[in-house]
């Protein structure tokens, strides 16, 4: 189905799969297709599975070819993107990775923050784990938008430090949330029940933090005291 859009609105993504002859043998192939809504621009890349990686990768690669994101973006129920789908009851989650991806930038958050007072370092892209930012060096463009700016100021040795720290501040707690104590879905339905088990969720992990704070802090004493 051909969904027509204004300029800079919808980009389609889907696979599709043919057969191809190499070195005299027949090979199914996987086609990662991005399709601009307006312009009807393409990205074609050819991968042998289709894996979430490589959903994320044809992507980003058109973001970067064609310069800018757009404000949709249009994909099917693909399992390496989706991890919960129930039409009966309008459930649909994505996978955690797709949900990382989408968030890393969007000009509406960095101007919340700024409305907000708040010095905001927010990721304007995907880095491969463990691989600090590229340092920028030379004068920023009078002209430069929102994004560029941010992208400078995480590439500054004061931006780097700073965004490195949520490794020990913000990934933890997730970590602790699911690994620890094994919470990994929710176990109610419709958005209002599932907010509320998820701050019984958060209440009872800052109560433990609490608790576990308190009880080191009595241990210490105690083995000062002798």
């Amino acid at each position: 189905m051909r969904f027509e859009t204004p300029p800079g609105r919808q980009l389609q993504a889907d696979f599709g799969q043919c057969l191809v002859s190499i070195g005299g043998e027949r090979v199914r192939v996987h086609l990662a297709v991005l399709t601009l809504g307006y312009s009807r621009r393409l990205l074609v890349r050819a991968f042998r599975s289709e894996k979430q990686d490589h959903w994320l990768l044809t992507l980003e690669e058109g973001f970067r070819r064609w310069g800018r994101v757009p404000q949709e973006v249009l994909v099917d129920n693909a399992c390496a993107l989706v991890s919960q789908h129930d039409p009966e009851h309008n459930i649909l989650v994505f996978a955690e990775r797709l949900e990382e991806f989408a968030r890393y930038w969007s000009e509406g958050n960095a101007n919340a923050c700024i409305d907000q007072g708040i010095d905001a370092y927010i990721a304007t892209g995907r880095l491969p784990h463990g691989q600090p930012p590229v340092a920028q060096r030379g004068a920023l463009p009078r002209d430069a938008d929102a994004k560029t700016r941010m992208a400078r100021k995480l590439r500054s040795k004061k931006g780097s430090a700073i965004y490195a720290q949520r490794k020990a501040i913000v990934e933890p707690v997730n970590g602790q949330i699911k690994e620890g104590r094994g919470l990994r879905r929710f176990l109610l339905r419709g958005l209002e029940k599932v907010n509320g088990e998820w701050h019984l969720i958060t209440a009872t992990h800052n109560l433990l933090q609490l608790f576990r704070h308190r009880r080191s802090q009595q241990q210490a004493q105690w083995t000062a005291a002798g």
